[in-house]
């Protein structure tokens, strides 16, 4: 358990540290890009743990604030066995109205609402070991099944990807 945090945090570091590399700028924390800006900064936002509404109002107030501050952009901390369909449905909108790039950086596992939200950014870094997919709502009936597909197909199409 603790060889697997380490090696984690390491692939975290080094993916951030690429993502500052390549974007040519400095990694903040949430609590201190939203007190402290530098628009020379990126926001590592953590996405742990079920996914909830309150992720969606969070993410729109981080990604509002850090766009008035001038960052650079946002990286998305994500490990979570997913959640509520319709945060990240609502999740989905805040991604795709912000005006600087957010990726995903999944460090473990972004499954269902969190494949979809991860799906939403721009770009998707995912550590060796980490996992994503199996966007299967539960209770599987057809009624969702055709709604889930159409968000899927609409976030596909924004971001270029094949449906």
């Amino acid at each position: 358990m603790r060889h697997e945090a380490l090696r984690l945090s390491v692939s975290l570091f080094i993916t951030s540290a690429f993502m500052a590399i390549l974007l040519g700028c400095v990694i903040v924390g949430p609590s201190r890009a939203l007190y402290e800006p530098n628009t020379d900064s990126i926001v590592v936002v953590p996405v742990h743990g079920t996914i909830e509404l309150g992720l969606s109002s969070f993410l729109k107030r981080v990604v509002g604030e850090a766009e008035q501050a001038g960052y650079k952009g946002i990286i998305l901390d994500m490990d979570t066995p997913g959640g509520r369909v319709d945060a990240a449905v609502i999740s989905k909108h805040v991604l795709f109205a912000a005006n600087i790039p957010v990726a995903t950086f999944v460090s473990r596992e972004a499954i269902s609402a969190g494949a979809m939200i991860s799906l939403a950014t721009e770009k998707i870094f995912m550590a060796p070991s980490a996992t994503i997919g199996d966007i299967e709502p539960i209770p599987r009936k057809e009624k969702i099944l055709t709604y889930m597909r159409a968000q899927l197909r609409e976030i596909a199409e924004k971001r270029g990807r094949d449906p």
